[in-house]
């Protein structure tokens, strides 16, 4: 984490805190309307986790929408390696201990995030070869991809293997209060939920649909700040940026909030599309913006919620 801090704070202040506070102070009460905008990308999140619930009817789609909200906080804002999100939100709505449903749900959710960004990371590079070629940009990418494509496969094939039966201490934690012999029935159970999901195409394109709109979704985002900034780009360019940046972040996940990984990545693939580093130091210091503009309400009112039970 600190490596990570020293790096984003090496690069601001290379590039000028006296050329970087004016941007970013562009931004001002846009951020208002960043924070309306982003519940757009935060339903088509929790759609995605929706579409793998055997009987999504029992689950209101609100309900599902502010649990993405509080895991997103998660990944963003706390140290929990881009997985303790996904454990929080399937706990609130696992209210009944022997509710099953949310966890082999975050379980099939979670892969299908690793592979769905992959697909975005590949359109991205696609498009960063038509915009213009920058060996460094593209090796940097495409490690990333193969990174999480290579994490993708491993954990697909736990899944198989019997993840939850696997993983017994997890399982320990989670169902606290449970005998011996309820834990490994409700493991079973959830690993036959979770290899069931795998025969029902329909389900799967469903929610690889919802989530790669969460992923377009999120190149707005990257398209608006740019152009609240004073450096518009295309839509094009904006997943450029938005499916590279992120790949190499997810790759990152070890390091806290993806400290520096972020703001290196976001330059460097910047500077492929012409974007002066300013620029793209100040797109980057937006998203965390956001990130805390979005998050931190929700984070903090689940942590009251929450403590008292």
């Amino acid at each position: 984490m600190l490596a990570g801090f020293g790096v984003a704070a090496g690069m601001v202040y290379r590039a000028g805190v006296r050329e970087l506070l004016p941007m970013i102070n562009r931004l001002g009460w846009n951020l208002g309307w960043l924070w309306l905008y982003f519940f757009i990308p935060i339903t088509c999140a929790g759609m995605a986790w929706r579409a793998f619930f055997a009987y999504p009817q029992s689950y209101s789609v609100i309900k599902v929408v502010m649990a993405s909200w509080v895991g997103l906080a998660c990944n963003w804002l706390l140290p929990v390696a881009q997985v303790g999100g996904e454990l929080a939100k399937a706990r609130l709505l696992s209210t009944p201990s022997e509710d099953i449903e949310p966890w082999a749900a975050v379980v099939l959710d979670k892969t299908f995030q690793l592979i769905t960004q992959c697909l975005f990371a590949l359109i991205g590079v696609v498009l960063l070869l038509a915009f213009y070629f920058d060996q460094a940009a593209l090796e940097w990418s495409l490690a990333g991809i193969v990174f999480l494509a290579l994490l993708a496969t491993g954990f697909w094939r736990l899944q198989r293997r019997g993840l939850m039966r696997l993983g017994k201490s997890l399982m320990d934690k989670v169902f606290k209060g449970q005998d011996e012999t309820s834990q490994r029935q409700l493991a079973a159970a959830m690993d036959q939920r979770i290899q069931g999901m795998y025969h029902q195409p329909r389900r799967m394109i469903l929610a690889s649909l919802w989530r790669m709109g969460f992923r377009f979704g999120m190149a707005g985002e990257v398209y608006l700040i740019m152009g609240w900034l004073g450096h518009p780009v295309g839509y094009l360019e904006a997943i450029v940026l938005e499916s590279l940046g992120q790949t190499v972040r997810m790759a990152a996940f070890m390091v806290p909030a993806g400290l520096g990984v972020q703001e290196l990545t976001l330059t460097l693939l910047g500077s492929a599309l012409g974007i002066p580093p300013i620029a793209s130091l100040s797109l980057s210091m937006g998203k965390r913006l956001r990130e805390l503009v979005v998050g931190l309400p929700v984070l903090m009112g689940w942590l009251i919620w929450w403590r008292p039970r």
